[in-house]
């Protein structure tokens, strides 16, 4: 069981997701226009958090969200993870991201209009090799005396 630091500071939410094949660590950030903390101290939050789930070498990472405020080249490049947006989504910026060190499972990401009123376009990810349900058929005999 990994244990992430949690902190009321920053606006930053992980989730643990299993798939019968993989673990995936997925976390939604936001800084807001005007923090309460120096932009830096979210990176180290983040690399801290990265750095602990890694240990486990099938640990999948993602990390999402809005992260215009911050100069997070070196920390793509610390991590050894992809930035995979590549179009726009506010007029002529990237501002969403969608970080993992998992590239592969991912087909190219495209942008499209959301369904709620924004100035940002949605980024939309889908897997390589989407899961199929699992479908069972259960039978049950009764026998009456």
């Amino acid at each position: 069981m990994h244990k992430i630091f949690f902190s009321n500071i920053f606006k930053c939410l992980w989730a643990k997701i299993t798939t019968p094949n993989s673990t995936f660590y997925v976390s939604a950030v936001y800084p807001p226009p005007e923090p309460q903390y120096c932009p830096d101290e979210l990176l180290d939050h983040l690399t801290n958090s990265c750095d602990r789930l890694s240990d486990n070498p099938n640990s999948n990472l993602i990390i999402c969200g809005d992260l215009s405020q911050l100069d997070y080249k070196d920390f793509l490049t610390q991590l050894n993870v992809l930035q995979m947006v590549n179009t726009p989504t506010r007029k002529d910026k990237i501002l969403d991201v969608f970080i993992t060190n998992v590239p592969h499972f991912w087909r190219k990401v495209s942008v499209a209009q959301g369904l709620v009123r924004s100035d940002h376009s949605v980024a939309l990810v889908y897997p390589r090799n989407p899961l199929k349900a699992e479908r069972k058929t259960v039978m049950r005999c009764t026998r009456s005396s």
